[in-house]
Parts: structure tokens; C-alpha cells; sequence
């Protein structure tokens, strides 16, 4: 069964679990991060959201995901969330909020 498994599992693109920071822009007022918030516990693949720091450029938090990153680009409603970076391994990805 486990040679079977390994010769016909299809690989997930969405990623490995775990947790990823990421800095969310254009949080201008209470209103906003309640839609933020709103958003991002409506996605099935965040587990939990842990706020890190909150500066001008924006508020920085941990998301634990179920998939990888390319899971939660996939999920995420581009009417509410855009990424301003080009996803560059190594650097803290960057969303806008719309």
C-alpha cells in the first residue's frame, strides 16, 4: 500500500503547514481591522491569527496555516486582499487591504 501511495500521490502545490508572519498594509481604522480580521478567520486554511506588531507601514501578524503560502494566495478574495510584493522567498510577504 505505502509504494502504491508513494507512485499515485499527487503532490499538494498549496505548501507545507505552519506558521507564516505576514505584514498586512492600509489598516486606517478600527472599522478596517475588524474586516481584515473578518476576512482572514473566513478562510479555511488560517488556523489561528496572532497579532506581532502594529507600526505606520502596517500591522504584522502570524498566521498559522494549514497549507503553505501558495494555499493561502489561492483562498484569499482579491476584493479584500491584494499582495503589493511578488511573493520573494525570504521576505515577509506584504497585502494590501482594499
Amino acid at each position: 500500500a505505502d509504494a502504491l501511495t508513494r507512485k499515485y500521490a499527487r503532490r499538494s502545490a498549496s505548501g507545507p503547514a505552519g506558521v507564516q508572519r505576514i505584514l498586512f498594509t492600509g489598516i486606517r481604522s478600527s472599522e478596517d481591522f475588524i474586516r481584515l480580521s473578518g476576512h482572514l478567520q473566513g478562510i479555511a486554511v488560517v488556523r489561528r491569527i496572532t497579532p506581532v506588531r502594529a507600526t505606520p507601514e502596517g500591522l504584522e501578524v502570524d498566521l498559522e496555516l494549514l497549507t503553505g503560502m501558495p494555499g493561502f494566495r489561492r483562498m484569499i478574495d482579491e476584493d479584500v486582499l491584494v499582495e503589493a510584493e511578488g511573493g520573494i522567498e525570504g521576505v515577509t510577504p506584504v497585502f494590501q487591504l482594499r
